[in-house]
């Protein structure tokens, strides 16, 4: 059987390990670098698109540079989507199914039969937190219908995930900002969740009040965004930091919020009885949730907290937990600039 002709793009440390397996498996006709000058042997992008070849492997392991490499090769030099193909998927050891590129040059995340589309490092980083990290595979010992409330929904990554176990009937998600809200739409679709109304999804966040507000957005920092204005300036300048977005691409938005007590009492009034997990990624609003939670108790149906928190706050949030008769563990991001904190309680 012939083997399929390649580029290799990108021979660093991940290319070394996995060279003995390309070999077996590929004809290997030209290899380039972005570092090709300090490098014996290896070709300019130009030369190696010279020769004839079926795919070009991006032997890349850091999922920003896969994604400018990506963009560089469809827009620059016209490489068709299709021909693309990340290195990152010749591992055994990967949890998802695949990692696939579409038109636009976004990586489309593959796990648990479920397709999500990813335009940053932020949203492939969250969906693997979710699919690889297992980081909201809660379970509760009885058979139970529960409802789910995703607040902060993001693209949609996690109310998929919650909407494929056993017992979750129904997955309420929320989402503010207009742009991630779209792309959550587009995961939706992408996966018949219109087909199966199991998923109901708006597009305001929730806090403790009903209005809207003015904010600053910024495309690439989708898991960052807060409706809390001093959440979202600090999350900004962290993302800064990493260099991971530009003032050029800032925009003022409008958003709304509304208060959970709403939303939730009428939650409980469409669901008379049932197991509510509250899901709460929602950048700084947290705090906000849970003080309304507890001023008006919320807390009674629901049986399983997964929140992140952020600021350095967590105490406050704790607090609440043991007032209303929540076991709970905590673990604190690096730099303590957040963490997670996982409650439940059995009656």
């Amino acid at each position: 059987m012939l083997k399929k002709k390649v580029i290799i793009y990108g021979i660093g440390n991940y290319y070394r390990e996995m060279k003995e397996q390309i070999d077996e498996n590929y004809e290997v006709v030209a290899r380039t670098d972005i570092n090709r000058d300090s490098l014996e042997g290896i070709s300019s992008i130009e030369t190696a698109l010279s020769f004839s070849y079926d795919i070009i492997i991006v032997m890349i392991q850091d999922i920003q540079t896969c994604f400018e490499v990506i963009k560089m090769l469809i827009k620059e030099h016209r490489i068709p989507y299709n021909k693309i193909v990340l290195g990152l998927n010749i591992s055994s050891q990967n949890r998802w199914d695949s990692l696939d590129i579409n038109e636009e040059g976004d990586i489309l995340f593959k796990a648990d039969g479920l397709s999500i589309i990813t335009k940053n490092i932020d949203e492939f980083n969250n969906v693997k937190d979710i699919f690889c990290g297992d980081c909201y595979n809660y379970f509760l010992n009885d058979k139970t219908e529960e409802i789910v409330l995703d607040i902060g929904m993001n693209i949609g990554g996690a109310s998929l995930y919650f909407e494929s176990r056993a017992n979750v009937v129904k997955v309420y998600g929320f989402e503010p900002f207009p742009d991630t809200f779209a792309e959550a739409e587009e995961n939706f679709k992408l996966n018949g969740v219109a087909d199966r109304k199991s998923i109901e999804y708006f597009s305001y966040g929730v806090s403790d009040v009903n209005e809207h507000r003015k904010v600053i957005y910024n495309r690439n920092m989708t898991c960052g965004q807060s409706t809390d204005a001093e959440a979202n300036e600090k999350a900004r300048k962290s993302y800064k930091e990493w260099k991971l977005i530009s003032e050029g691409d800032d925009k003022i938005i409008e958003v709304e919020v509304k208060d959970i007590k709403d939303i939730l009492s009428d939650i409980y009034q469409i669901h008379k009885d049932g197991n509510v997990i509250l899901k709460l990624d929602c950048e700084g609003e947290e705090y906000r949730i849970m003080k309304r939670l507890e001023e008006f108790s919320l807390f009674t149906r629901i049986k399983v907290i997964m929140l992140e928190w952020h600021y350095g706050k967590e105490k406050d949030l704790i607090e609440i937990l043991k007032r209303n008769q929540y076991m709970y563990w905590s673990f604190t991001h690096e730099r303590n600039m957040g963490g997670l904190i996982y409650a439940f309680k059995e009656n």
